[in-house]
């Protein structure tokens, strides 16, 4: 039996992961390292924030969509603490930032996410 996906209005089919949580996630000195911000990871953040859900974004995932929050589209909040790493966002306008976020702002920074090919030791 196929999974049924729920409709998006999204160019393709996603399950974001559920990221609605009272609280930030724990300190970088406790958790596992979260890595840099990951094409796959803004993806999946954009399809929460766009289905009206609060996110808790990085510095990191927060300086990648800095474009949309200068343009009004994205609130971001601090932490509880003023040197918070961690960011609650929630959209204001999804259906314009759904379209800025697919149709202008991936095209040109989506090079930016390729993985880089590691030269061979030997050249053939």
């Amino acid at each position: 039996m196929a999974r049924q996906w729920r409709k998006t209005g999204l160019p393709f089919r996603f399950k974001p992961a559920n990221r609605i949580v009272d609280t930030p996630p724990a300190p970088a000195d406790t958790a596992p390292a979260r890595g840099t911000a990951t094409l796959a990871k803004l993806c999946s953040l954009v399809v929460d924030l766009i289905r009206g859900k609060r996110v808790w974004v990085s510095t990191e995932e927060r300086e990648a969509l800095s474009p949309m929050i200068d343009l009004g589209y994205l609130q971001c909040e601090s932490g509880l603490q003023e040197s918070s790493t961690h960011f609650l966002c929630h959209c204001s306008h999804p259906t314009l930032f759904e379209f800025y976020f697919f149709y202008r702002w991936l095209p040109e920074h989506g090079q930016r996410f390729r993985p880089r090919r590691e030269l061979s030791s030997q050249a053939r």
